[in-house]
């Protein structure tokens, strides 16, 4: 079997009936929560500052926010590591 059988074999296994209730959505959201906050997990201890004030916020930020703060932090950082040469 081609390996593109086989992933269209899986996905047709994978398939969510569309729900008017909200569950379907809700679900969903639970998934890219849990995404962002292992992301937020794996991070290094750098970031450890950061990391406290996402998980502080009031409305939790989807992962690609928290991508752009942790990359923000991480410019910032590396501006201040060419600024300040450790001798």
């Amino acid at each position: 079997m081609s390996v593109s059988a086989y992933y269209t074999k899986l996905n047709s296994f994978n398939t969510l009936q569309p729900c008017t209730c909200g569950g379907g959505k809700a679900l969903s959201d639970r998934l890219h929560q849990d995404r962002a906050m292992e992301f937020l997990q794996g991070l290094h201890d750098r970031f450890s500052a950061l990391r406290s004030q996402i998980l502080l916020m009031d409305q939790f930020p989807n992962a690609t926010k928290i991508y752009s703060l942790i990359r923000q932090e991480e410019k910032q950082q590396e501006i201040h590591s060419l600024s300040f040469p450790i001798t």
